[in-house]
């Protein structure tokens, strides 16, 4: 689905418009949609980086409702004794 549109669908529910005041500015949602590869992984401080410092605290909290949403998924990293194995 079109990652402009399915902004268009989450913010037209029901439970979502409830919430619209505080929910992060449409432009900043599909930045980060923009950021996070389609197939793939993008590590929560490469995709922060790629964001104005001003708008990072947003940015953070905007991952954490597209995760919600289910339009990304959020992959804990491997601690230093996985990766080692």
């Amino acid at each position: 689905m079109d990652k402009s549109l399915l902004l268009v669908r989450f913010r037209s529910l029901e439970m979502v418009g409830a919430m619209r005041a505080v929910l992060p500015p449409e432009p900043l949602t599909e930045r980060i949609l923009v950021i996070v590869p389609e197939k793939g992984s993008v590590t929560l401080h490469d995709l922060l980086a790629q964001i104005a410092p001003e708008h990072r605290n947003i940015a953070a909290r905007a991952v954490v409702w597209l995760a919600k949403m289910g339009a990304i998924t959020i992959i804990p990293p491997l601690s230093p004794r996985r990766q080692a194995r």
